[in-house]
């Protein structure tokens, strides 16, 4: 990958810290060139004075002439429209949430996961393609939010499927449960995994885990 020209936007030092560690440390871009703006008033000025391949930024943060949020979200898109931009947040409500995705940002990370997730986004968005990291992949679709904003529905087939392997059983093992075929279970096992965005176990396991923790806070009522 060549070298990037990012901007990170926190208002948090040590955050910002364990971020360019973090890049530094699994070689994302060699040698990527990393500006800090602590508001959003010293981003806005930033992003028209220093070129920009990628920004990367906290959803809430202070600031007077351009604030934080969507408000912020939307004069980026707009003043910026062909700047990558990946958005972290610790915002638990599925509808904010959603709301940030369809503004066309290319990644959006849950700083829950981020360790894992926030290389992953750079490489994809670097790439050219969207990113939502596993939290936020189950929470939207736990939602009835998708990454294209639509609604996917798995059938109660691959939903079953899906969480017995995620739970550690093998394909013979989840055949045997559901008295199927290890074919009709590799089937559904390939179409709930497509449905999802899905390409790997690990990220299914991620994945799965992410999904029974929003839907638990949800009947808690703290999304």
């Amino acid at each position: 990958m060549d070298k990037l020209r990012i901007v990170l936007a926190d208002d948090h030092p040590l955050f910002v810290l364990g971020v360019k560690g973090l890049i530094a440390q699994r070689r994302i871009g060699i040698g990527a060139a990393i500006q800090v703006a602590s508001d959003s008033d010293a981003l806005i000025d930033m992003l028209g004075t220093i070129p920009c391949d990628l920004l990367v930024t906290e959803y809430v943060m202070p600031g007077l002439r351009y604030g934080d949020g969507m408000r912020l979200l939307g004069y980026v898109r707009r003043t910026f429209p062909e700047l990558r931009v990946i958005v972290l947040t610790t915002v638990h409500n599925i509808g904010v949430r959603g709301s940030i995705w369809r503004t066309g940002v290319a990644g959006l990370v849950s700083k829950a996961d981020l360790t894992e997730a926030l290389p992953i986004a750079i490489q994809a968005v670097a790439g050219g393609r969207r990113y939502l990291s596993p939290m936020m992949r189950a929470s939207l679709i736990a939602g009835d939010t998708t990454a294209d904003g639509s609604a996917v529905r798995l059938s109660p087939r691959e939903s079953e499927v899906l969480r017995l392997f995620a739970s550690g059983l093998s394909a013979a093992e989840v055949a045997d449960r559901l008295q199927r075929s290890r074919k009709t279970i590799s089937r559904h096992k390939r179409s709930g995994m497509a449905r999802l965005g899905i390409t790997t176990d690990s990220a299914l396991f991620q994945y799965m885990s992410a999904y029974d923790a929003s839907q638990t806070a949800r009947r808690r009522g703290l999304t």
